[in-house]
């Protein structure tokens, strides 16, 4: 009986510490900055929504106004366009503008990488 009310009282200590713990770790986290939107690296949206489409779609030059609507930015709905050059240059996309007669007036086109 001594055994058991001394076992009960040292694991009733010892959640008390854990619980202790728990707070502290809590308190010492920042908080959350409500202004974020999106944790994940631009990078790597941009690798996931690229994977998702077929073949033949991932192949052809993207325009940064299409490629931007189905991404999210870290403080932002949307990527702004700079953040957006960035990732896709540091996945090897070359950027070109587009002359053609039908209907290119100059828009940037970005290749994926051969």
């Amino acid at each position: 009986m001594v055994m058991q009310s001394y076992m009960e009282k040292l694991k009733a200590d010892t959640a008390k510490t854990n619980r202790l713990r728990e707070a502290e770790a809590r308190a010492k986290r920042p908080p959350a900055d409500p202004r974020i939107v999106s944790t994940t690296p631009l990078k790597q949206q941009v690798q996931e929504y690229l994977q998702s489409q077929p073949p033949i779609m991932r192949d052809k030059p993207i325009s940064l106004v299409a490629l931007r609507a189905q991404l999210q930015g870290r403080y932002n709905a949307r990527p702004s366009a700079g953040d957006l050059g960035i990732a896709l240059t540091a996945l090897r996309f070359t950027r070109k503008r587009d002359y053609s007669k039908n209907g290119g007036s100059g828009r940037r086109m970005w290749l994926p990488p051969e």
